[in-house]
């Protein structure tokens, strides 16, 4: 098939996720696949549209991927303003030079309900890859209309393809009618996170890690918070990741005297993730329980599972959903919770062990990721050919 991938972030610098994960390993399985990227990186001369012969692969060297950007024509929030409008044209012309035979989008606001107002007008089958909740993850007083396009798109769509059925089920009443869709979970590279070296509790240090964006809702400031009450053991805090609230923790660590028990890592390379991971002993999700936790799927707790991190995560909907409430994972229901119940695991090597091992059980039998590249491949055939 040829296949056109539309997502309004830079495909060449954004940290490794299912946005490169799927069309690489479509190209590998033989289609012929496209990305329109909107390019954040720099603001180069040539702003506009541009095409290239290839994206640069971030998984697999052999895999091939055309390239088409939407390159912003000014800096921030006013680019994305402007690029709402121009992605219009940056749309028109991927679909031409591509000829799809079907279009997934995973944007909203700057180019994903274009898409679809584009894809409906030409009867092109668009399939809408929802990944969590726009309109609630930053909130401005442009939320009401990421919400609308949220809807449109949802209603607007061939096929919505949700990472949990939570999701799923919300994107349904957004629409506000039945929809076709389905629950395809994201295809990650787990092979690439084996533990390195396998996971042994005595190996490691009494290190807990955090990875992730720093957003209101990742329940980091309470957590930060809790860990200066708590009398200090010898464990530390590897927070790795950034976001909108990185200075705000920093201050947290500043204010608490915390510098000695909390380490920030920043951005660490897709590529070095599995080495680093490799030197803690405990794994959290402190995530708030909202609607936006709820309705999303934090790829972070397979990539520790997948490294043989014991997972201690909050009770969320997705998670749940996902893996059941049986799953090898130790639930909770808040961030000092999930930073106590860390702090006695560091201390269990007997438990971290027996966690780490059924783990990685779990994902072996259920999460391979050539499965859920193969039921998404089939998902995008059985819609390019129902239009």
């Amino acid at each position: 098939m040829r296949i056109l991938f539309i997502h309004e972030v830079d495909y060449e610098n954004k940290p490794v996720f299912e946005m490169h994960e799927f069309p690489e390993l479509l190209a590998l399985r033989g289609h012929e696949v496209f990305f329109l990227d909107f390019t954040e990186e720099s603001l180069p001369k040539d702003k506009g549209f541009k095409s290239e012969i290839f994206m640069r692969a971030r998984l697999s060297s052999d895999a091939r991927v055309r390239a088409f950007h939407q390159i912003p024509l000014a800096p921030g929030l006013l680019g994305r303003l402007f690029g709402a409008v121009a992605s219009f044209r940056s749309i028109r012309r991927a679909i031409a030079l591509s000829n799809p035979e079907v279009v997934v989008t995973f944007a909203v606001p700057t180019m994903g309900w274009q898409a679809a107002l584009i894809c409906r007008r030409s009867r092109m089958p668009l399939v809408y890859r929802a990944l969590d909740v726009s309109h609630l993850i930053r909130k401005t007083r442009l939320s009401f209309l990421v919400r609308l396009s949220e809807a449109y798109l949802c209603r607007a769509a061939s096929h919505v393809s949700a990472n949990n059925a939570a999701l799923l089920k919300h994107c349904e009443s957004l629409a506000k009618r039945a929809i076709e869709g389905t629950v395809d979970f994201p295809p990650l590279a787990i092979d690439k996170f084996q533990p390195h070296p396998r996971y042994s509790s005595t190996l490691r240090p009494a290190s807990i890690v955090y990875m992730g964006s720093f957003f209101y809702f990742s329940g980091l400031d309470r957590l930060l918070t809790h860990f200066a009450k708590l009398e200090e053991d010898g464990t530390t805090l590897t927070l790795i990741g950034g976001g909108e609230q990185d200075t705000y923790l920093r201050g947290i660590v500043d204010d608490m005297g915390l510098h000695k028990r909390v380490t920030f890592r920043g951005f660490v390379d897709f590529e070095q993730l599995p080495q680093e991971l490799s030197k803690h002993r405990v794994a959290i999700n402190p995530m708030l329980s909202s609607d936006v936790s709820n309705l999303a799927f934090p790829n972070k707790v397979i990539q520790y599972m997948a490294s043989g991190l014991p997972v201690v995560t909050t009770k969320l909907s997705g998670l749940v959903g996902t893996f059941g409430p049986e799953a090898p994972l130790a639930w909770t229901s808040s961030p000092e919770e999930t930073l106590e119940v860390a702090l006695e695991l560091v201390r269990d090597g007997d438990r971290c062990d027996q966690m780490s091992q059924d783990s990685f059980n779990l994902l072996g039998s259920r999460f391979e990721p050539t499965i859920a590249v193969a039921k998404f491949e089939s998902m995008l055939e059985r819609v390019g050919n129902a239009t």
